[in-house]
């Protein structure tokens, strides 16, 4: 039963690790907010591909949450980035 609890924590987990917000930057530009998941990399690439380019990191903030149930300990990264494209492109 634990197990199957710690694996359902780590599904859902798994599908929060990729979720990406628009929204209007305070000077008007398409801004992205993205949780990365275990490291900043992917959301690097991620906020190249949105933008088309260039982009300028607004915040980045990376932590780690411990989460326990049941006496079962978990620890993931919480990871997120904040960027606003440079370019005017909007993305389809």
């Amino acid at each position: 039963m634990k197990v199957g609890v710690l694996l359902l924590t780590a599904a859902m987990l798994a599908g929060c690790a990729s979720p990406i917000r628009p929204f209007t930057s305070p000077d008007g530009r398409q801004a992205y907010a993205m949780a990365c998941g275990k490291g900043l990399s992917r959301c690097y690439d991620k906020a190249r591909e949105l933008c088309g380019g260039d982009y300028d990191v607004i915040d980045r903030v990376s932590g780690k949450t411990v989460t326990a149930y049941n006496g079962m300990v978990s620890t993931t990264n919480d990871d997120s980035l904040y960027v606003a494209c440079k370019s005017a492109k909007q993305p389809a």
